[in-house]
């Protein structure tokens, strides 16, 4: 069973929103084909419904993926399973809908590991809190699930509810005034630094290893920026083409 807490010398493989190259991310058809590509762990959005089902999209509203129009919180489960979640990407999709995350739980069932990103400003934050680590219980998944979020304050409570479960800072410079992710990790009590490749430094791998904290970097889509990555020794590489990361990393 995959264990965010085993360490090895190489980056794990996380497939960003799923297989999401070969596939429709934040679907199942998505995350089936991430699984049957050999990688360690799928990373997925999660938002509530109206009638706070925690559900797996990337955007607040419905437009851009699914054939529905307005905000995912304005309609109740029910609703959203009526849209196509898949026809955007290719029509061959076109039976793929929303997926709640007790149902990718489901079928993910520890073949790999899961990357749960709590969006930003959500209205009720404790019950997605409360929901996500309700359904790690259900399906003992506190070894192979890791929580992030750009919203520390969020992880935080996560660690606070369960302290065995692995929570994840996502830091930007931006959004976090130039804080240092490290001190941002220490309050947070978060074991993961994740950072996009570009504002990833050096110094931060060094720091994050020092503190026994793990650093994971997104996206990496090529050859060059993966062999960047090993060079730096971070601990994840966040991917929307999980099989040819794969491929590099088997010829290491």
């Amino acid at each position: 069973m995959f264990s965010w807490k085993t360490r090895t010398d190489k980056p794990i493989v996380i497939a960003h929103r799923g297989a999401s190259v070969t596939a429709p991310e934040n679907t199942i058809a998505a995350f089936k084909k991430a699984i049957d590509e050999g990688t360690h762990a799928i990373e997925l959005d999660v938002r509530l419904s109206h009638d706070n089902e925690v559900v797996v999209i990337h955007d607040s509203r419905l437009e851009r993926t699914t054939s529905g129009r307005g905000k995912v919180e304005d309609f109740d489960l029910e609703g959203l399973k009526k849209f196509d979640a898949g026809s955007w990407f290719n029509p061959k999709y076109s039976v793929e809908v929303i997926p709640t995350l007790d149902e990718v739980f489901k079928l993910v069932n520890k073949k790999v590991g899961i990357n749960i990103e709590i969006k930003q400003k959500i209205k009720n934050k404790n019950k997605i809190i409360n929901s996500c680590v309700e359904l790690a219980h259900k399906y003992k998944l506190q070894k192979s699930l890791l929580i992030t979020s750009f919203e520390h304050s969020l992880v935080k409570k996560v660690k606070q509810l369960d302290s065995s479960l692995m929570t994840g800072i996502i830091y930007s410079p931006v959004i976090h005034l130039g804080s240092s992710p490290i001190s941002l990790s220490k309050q947070y009590l978060a074991d993961v630094i994740v950072v996009s490749r570009n504002y990833l430094r050096e110094r931060m791998v060094i720091d994050a290893h020092n503190e026994k904290k793990m650093i994971f970097v997104y996206t990496i889509e090529n050859r060059n920026h993966f062999d960047s990555m090993v060079n730096l020794k971070v601990d994840g590489i966040i991917t929307n083409v999980p099989k040819s990361m794969k491929y590099y990393l088997s010829n290491l």
